[in-house]
């Protein structure tokens, strides 16, 4: 009792490995872009940087998101009318239609401007 541990019976593991773990005595970490029980879970695409980087325990992305994502994981588009890197930019009131609909990703206007506003976030006026 109160041992730490593996949980091993005759040096393999008796049921499935800890999140992050593989191998038949639950030794190696997932390898990369692998992560959860038995590396069963792929890390997101919208991971930030060039490996779409997470932690091999519990999927969180090691560089954070890419522009229009948002989670640990970065599975998560931003909510309407947000967008960017941790969906902390606003779409700009000046987006034509009723929500003021812009891309998760860069700002840009859906449906063009309201009358007098211009460029790609509709903010020159």
């Amino acid at each position: 009792m109160g041992s730490t541990e593996p949980n091993i019976k005759k040096h393999h593991c008796v049921e499935s490995c800890d999140p992050g773990y593989t191998g038949e005595t639950c030794n190696q970490e997932c390898p990369s872009g692998k992560y959860g029980v038995n590396c069963n879970e792929s890390c997101s695409a919208h991971c930030a940087g060039t490996n779409n980087a997470c932690s091999h325990i519990n999927g969180s992305c090691v560089e954070g998101c890419d522009s229009g994502y948002t989670g640990e994981t970065c599975n998560k588009k931003c909510s309407s009318g947000k967008y960017g890197v941790n969906c902390n930019e606003s779409c700009s009131a000046h987006c034509a239609g009723t929500n003021n609909a812009c891309s998760h990703i860069n700002g840009s206007c859906v449906e063009g401007c309201d009358s007098g506003y211009t460029g790609e976030t509709c903010n020159q006026g």
